[in-house]
């Protein structure tokens, strides 16, 4: 395959699949990024066909109200099954974002129907698409509190389900491994292939950071896309305990809001508090925010683990730390301003060069063209991190020890990683801290 066409879509992750899109034409490829759903971000995509717009369109009245989602269905499959036809006979290699298809609630048939038309699948996962439901904040109510085991234990199961289907249908699979618990294949290490981000269109990055170090108060950045998952109430509660210590601090908080906004934040603050459990070091807003050189604290239980799990030449440089740290981690920020416009500077080095589109594109290609080297696998049955994201770790255990009252440790669905099996077992009989 010397020049394959590709299809990019139907998910759009914080504008990482533009950017990709960009890159791979540079290299020379020809692709298209074809989005069914809105970004509420405002990221980019292309139309190659006008019955895309069209399926977007009905996506944003059917999302408003249940009726006109219903009447309208049959209209949208139509579409839907319009565009896979056309897509089906115009690309060779289809790159599906977020476990994403042409037709959900499917089985996947679309997956199925292009492997026997001889296409390549890759499948980028990025988080809850397959992560576990009981190490996710979907195992939470909107409030925060546990939804019912029972309720929990069929995600569980929906949840593998969906991925089992994926799994035999396509080529590659590209996961990070703090996520990848429910894989049974192998799986490329998505920390090798890096992430693209989205840089502002009409600037250019400065070459050292504005931030003064005589600056007061500190400005410090938090944008939440969900405040649940992100920890926002408890990093509240650190920004308030700093205050009360004497430290000045401008606050700001930012949800919702386009991604032009953002930026326009980003070039004002000194430092970046991305979130307070994460499973990766650096997420969209960080990389967005060494773009302009500016520090971030992260916080994450994979904070003890990421450094086995990543290349040393490709670890992210970001103030990386235990949930528990994060006031200790926020305030060394505060107190050492030239540490963290050395860190600022680092990490903009890093997404300008081992993050730019045509480094994390050129990656790609060559998964695309020539497949990855061995080196760059990951084996489910290796992995041993089980804290998960966007929850904190009492809610896990919870949720380990009711699946388990409830239908043994098979409820886990990991029968094929006994060790991983009893490690969440020890993990849920621990007393509690």
């Amino acid at each position: 395959m010397t020049n394959p066409r590709i299809f990019i879509g139907l998910e759009e992750i914080a504008g990482n699949y533009m950017s990709l899109a960009r890159g791979l034409r540079q290299l020379g490829m020809v692709c298209d990024l074809v989005l069914f759903y809105q970004h509420p971000f405002e990221y980019g995509h292309d139309d190659p066909i006008p019955l895309v717009s069209w399926i977007r369109q009905i996506g944003r009245v059917g999302g408003r109200r249940r009726l006109a989602r219903l009447l309208l269905l049959p209209v949208n499959v139509a579409l839907r099954s319009v565009v896979f036809l056309w897509a089906a006979l115009r690309y060779d290699v289809f790159i599906f974002a977020f476990a994403s298809s042409f037709f959900p609630g499917a089985f996947y048939l679309d997956y199925l129907l292009l492997r026997l038309l001889g296409k390549r699948i890759i499948c980028r996962f990025h988080g809850d698409d397959v992560r576990p439901p009981f190490v996710s904040a979907r195992s939470l109510t909107k409030d925060g509190t546990p939804i019912p085991p029972n309720s929990c234990l069929a995600l569980t199961r929906r949840q593998k389900r969906k991925l089992r289907r994926i799994e035999r249908y396509a080529s590659i699979l590209i996961n990070t491994p703090p996520q990848g618990l429910f894989h049974e294949k192998a799986f490329i290490n998505a920390f090798v292939l890096g992430r693209t981000f989205t840089p502002p269109s009409t600037t250019s990055p400065p070459m050292i950071s504005p931030d003064s170090p005589n600056r007061r108060p500190v400005r410090i950045l938090h944008c939440p896309s969900n405040p649940l998952v992100k920890g926002t109430v408890l990093i509240r509660n650190v920004i308030d305990e700093l205050k009360l210590e004497g430290h000045e601090i401008e606050f700001i908080e930012l949800s919702g809001v386009s991604n032009d906004r953002v930026h326009q934040e980003l070039r004002r603050c000194d430092i970046v508090l991305d979130q307070l459990f994460a499973d990766l070091p650096m997420g969209a807003l960080p990389a967005e925010a060494a773009y302009w050189a500016k520090p971030s604290v992260v916080a994450g239980y994979y904070a003890t683990t990421f450094q086995t799990e990543i290349p040393a030449d490709l670890v992210p440089p970001v103030s990386f730390c235990d949930p528990a740290e994060t006031k200790a981690r926020l305030r060394q920020m505060i107190l050492e301003p030239e540490r963290r416009r050395d860190l600022g500077r680092r990490a903009q080095e890093f997404v300008m060069t081992e993050w730019s589109v045509r480094a994390v594109a050129a990656r790609w290609r060559r998964v695309i063209l020539d497949g990855a080297p061995a080196e760059w696998y990951c084996h489910p049955r290796s992995l041993t991190y089980i804290y998960g994201a966007g929850i904190a770790k009492q809610h896990i255990k919870a949720n380990v020890r009711a699946l388990v009252q409830l239908a043994g440790a098979g409820a886990l669905c990991l029968d094929d990683k006994p060790e991983l099996v009893q490690r969440f077992l020890d993990f849920a009989s621990a007393s509690d801290d």
